[in-house]
Protein backbone atom coordinates (compact mmCIF):
# COMPACT_ATOMS: atom_id res chain seq x y z
CA UNK A 1 0.00 0.00 0.00
CA UNK A 2 1.29 3.46 -0.83
CA UNK A 3 2.15 5.78 2.02
CA UNK A 4 1.75 9.54 1.80
CA UNK A 5 5.15 11.13 1.30
CA UNK A 6 4.42 14.81 1.80
CA UNK A 7 2.24 16.89 4.06
CA UNK A 8 -0.29 17.51 1.26
CA UNK A 9 -0.44 13.93 0.02
CA UNK A 10 -3.80 12.19 0.14
CA UNK A 11 -4.47 8.49 -0.20
CA UNK A 12 -7.08 6.66 -2.25
CA UNK A 13 -7.54 2.99 -1.42
CA UNK A 14 -9.99 1.14 -3.63
CA UNK A 15 -10.23 -2.00 -1.54
CA UNK A 16 -12.45 -3.99 -3.92
CA UNK A 17 -13.88 -3.36 -7.38
CA UNK A 18 -15.50 -5.91 -9.71
CA UNK A 19 -13.51 -6.52 -12.89
CA UNK A 20 -16.29 -5.16 -15.12
CA UNK A 21 -15.97 -1.74 -13.40
CA UNK A 22 -12.21 -1.28 -13.76
CA UNK A 23 -12.23 0.59 -17.07
CA UNK A 24 -14.95 2.93 -15.78
CA UNK A 25 -12.90 3.65 -12.66
CA UNK A 26 -9.72 4.13 -14.73
CA UNK A 27 -11.50 6.65 -16.95
CA UNK A 28 -12.87 8.53 -13.96
CA UNK A 29 -9.49 8.68 -12.21
CA UNK A 30 -7.62 9.76 -15.34
CA UNK A 31 -10.21 12.48 -16.05
CA UNK A 32 -9.48 13.86 -12.57
CA UNK A 33 -5.74 13.59 -13.37
CA UNK A 34 -5.22 11.25 -10.43
CA UNK A 35 -3.55 8.33 -12.17
CA UNK A 36 -1.56 7.60 -15.27
CA UNK A 37 -1.37 4.41 -17.28
CA UNK A 38 1.37 3.16 -14.94
CA UNK A 39 -0.96 1.94 -12.18
CA UNK A 40 -1.66 -1.76 -11.61
CA UNK A 41 -4.82 -3.34 -10.28
CA UNK A 42 -4.14 -6.25 -7.90
CA UNK A 43 -6.47 -9.28 -7.83
CA UNK A 44 -8.24 -9.66 -4.51
CA UNK A 45 -8.33 -13.20 -3.16
CA UNK A 46 -8.62 -15.10 0.06
CA UNK A 47 -10.80 -14.70 3.08
CA UNK A 48 -11.91 -11.13 2.31
CA UNK A 49 -13.78 -12.22 -0.79
CA UNK A 50 -15.87 -14.59 1.34
CA UNK A 51 -16.97 -11.72 3.61
CA UNK A 52 -18.84 -10.15 0.68
CA UNK A 53 -22.29 -11.25 -0.36
CA UNK A 54 -22.63 -13.84 -3.14
CA UNK A 55 -23.55 -11.33 -5.88
CA UNK A 56 -20.23 -9.49 -5.52
CA UNK A 57 -17.93 -12.51 -5.58
CA UNK A 58 -16.92 -11.99 -9.18
CA UNK A 59 -13.30 -11.19 -9.93
CA UNK A 60 -12.39 -8.37 -7.57
CA UNK A 61 -9.41 -6.06 -7.78
CA UNK A 62 -7.80 -3.42 -5.57
CA UNK A 63 -5.77 -0.29 -6.22
CA UNK A 64 -4.21 2.32 -3.97
CA UNK A 65 -2.36 5.49 -4.84
CA UNK A 66 -1.44 8.87 -3.47
CA UNK A 67 -2.55 12.23 -4.83
CA UNK A 68 -1.72 15.88 -4.29
CA UNK A 69 -4.41 17.03 -1.84
CA UNK A 70 -3.54 20.67 -2.48
CA UNK A 71 -4.63 20.23 -6.12
CA UNK A 72 -7.47 17.67 -6.07
CA UNK A 73 -10.31 17.83 -3.54
CA UNK A 74 -10.89 14.61 -1.58
CA UNK A 75 -14.62 15.35 -1.42
CA UNK A 76 -14.81 15.32 -5.21
CA UNK A 77 -12.87 12.07 -5.45
CA UNK A 78 -15.09 10.37 -2.86
CA UNK A 79 -18.25 11.67 -4.50
CA UNK A 80 -17.23 10.50 -7.98
CA UNK A 81 -16.18 7.05 -6.74
CA UNK A 82 -19.36 6.67 -4.67
CA UNK A 83 -21.33 7.22 -7.86
CA UNK A 84 -20.05 3.88 -9.12
CA UNK A 85 -21.90 2.13 -6.26
CA UNK A 86 -20.37 -1.39 -6.47
CA UNK A 87 -16.94 -0.64 -5.01
CA UNK A 88 -15.43 -0.46 -1.53
CA UNK A 89 -13.02 2.42 -0.97
CA UNK A 90 -11.47 5.01 1.34
CA UNK A 91 -10.11 8.47 0.58
CA UNK A 92 -8.12 10.41 3.16
CA UNK A 93 -6.14 13.62 3.38
CA UNK A 94 -3.90 14.84 6.19
CA UNK A 95 -4.64 18.02 8.12
CA UNK A 96 -2.69 21.17 7.31
CA UNK A 97 -2.22 24.50 9.04
CA UNK A 98 -5.56 25.76 7.68
CA UNK A 99 -7.84 22.72 7.69
CA UNK A 100 -8.53 19.43 9.39
CA UNK A 101 -7.85 16.26 7.45
CA UNK A 102 -10.63 14.28 5.82
CA UNK A 103 -11.61 10.64 5.78
CA UNK A 104 -14.24 9.16 3.48
CA UNK A 105 -15.23 5.50 3.49
CA UNK A 106 -17.72 3.83 1.18
CA UNK A 107 -19.35 0.43 0.95
CA UNK A 108 -22.22 -0.50 -1.37
CA UNK A 109 -24.40 -1.48 1.58
CA UNK A 110 -23.72 1.45 3.92
CA UNK A 111 -23.03 4.26 1.45
CA UNK A 112 -20.61 7.04 2.30
CA UNK A 113 -19.11 7.98 5.66
CA UNK A 114 -17.18 11.18 6.32
CA UNK A 115 -15.18 12.41 9.29
CA UNK A 116 -12.57 15.05 9.96
CA UNK A 117 -9.10 14.21 11.29
CA UNK A 118 -6.73 16.05 13.61
CA UNK A 119 -2.91 16.07 13.46
CA UNK A 120 -2.72 12.69 15.18
CA UNK A 121 -5.19 11.04 12.78
CA UNK A 122 -7.98 11.05 15.36
CA UNK A 123 -11.52 11.76 14.25
CA UNK A 124 -12.83 15.15 15.36
CA UNK A 125 -16.45 15.74 16.31
CA UNK A 126 -18.35 18.93 16.92
CA UNK A 127 -20.09 19.68 20.18
CA UNK A 128 -23.48 19.49 18.46
CA UNK A 129 -22.74 16.01 17.10
CA UNK A 130 -21.89 14.76 20.59
CA UNK A 131 -24.88 16.49 22.17
CA UNK A 132 -27.17 14.92 19.56
CA UNK A 133 -25.79 11.47 20.37
CA UNK A 134 -26.35 12.03 24.09
CA UNK A 135 -29.80 13.50 23.48
CA UNK A 136 -30.88 10.58 21.31
CA UNK A 137 -30.02 8.18 24.10
CA UNK A 138 -31.49 10.12 27.05
CA UNK A 139 -34.84 8.36 27.15
CA UNK A 140 -33.81 5.09 25.54
CA UNK A 141 -31.83 2.04 26.61
CA UNK A 142 -28.13 2.46 27.39
CA UNK A 143 -27.20 0.80 24.10
CA UNK A 144 -28.51 3.84 22.22
CA UNK A 145 -25.55 6.01 23.30
CA UNK A 146 -23.12 3.29 22.24
CA UNK A 147 -24.87 2.97 18.87
CA UNK A 148 -24.90 6.75 18.35
CA UNK A 149 -21.17 6.99 19.15
CA UNK A 150 -20.39 4.02 16.89
CA UNK A 151 -22.24 5.82 14.10
CA UNK A 152 -20.13 8.97 14.65
CA UNK A 153 -16.96 6.87 14.55
CA UNK A 154 -17.93 4.93 11.41
CA UNK A 155 -17.61 1.56 13.15
CA UNK A 156 -19.91 -0.22 10.68
CA UNK A 157 -17.77 0.98 7.75
CA UNK A 158 -14.57 -0.16 9.45
CA UNK A 159 -16.11 -3.57 10.14
CA UNK A 160 -16.93 -4.03 6.46
CA UNK A 161 -13.64 -2.61 5.16
CA UNK A 162 -11.19 -4.25 7.58
CA UNK A 163 -11.17 -7.71 5.93
CA UNK A 164 -10.56 -6.01 2.58
CA UNK A 165 -7.74 -3.89 4.05
CA UNK A 166 -6.09 -7.06 5.33
CA UNK A 167 -6.51 -8.81 1.98
CA UNK A 168 -4.89 -5.84 0.23
CA UNK A 169 -1.95 -5.92 2.62
CA UNK A 170 -1.56 -9.64 1.91
CA UNK A 171 -1.67 -8.95 -1.85
CA UNK A 172 1.04 -6.30 -1.52
CA UNK A 173 3.18 -8.64 0.56
CA UNK A 174 2.80 -11.51 -1.93
CA UNK A 175 3.55 -9.13 -4.81
CA UNK A 176 6.78 -8.05 -3.10
CA UNK A 177 7.80 -11.66 -2.48
CA UNK A 178 7.23 -12.50 -6.14
CA UNK A 179 9.38 -9.62 -7.39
Amino acid sequence: MSVPTTFDTGLVAIHAAPSDYLSRIDTLLSEMALISAAHRWRPLTGYAVHTLDQTTRSLLFSLDFTFDASVVDATRIASELAGIQRIWFEVSTPPNEDDLGQRFAFTPVLGIFHSQLDQGGNQVFGENQLLAAISASTFRPADELRLALESLLGVAWDQQLEPLRRANLESCYLEELAS
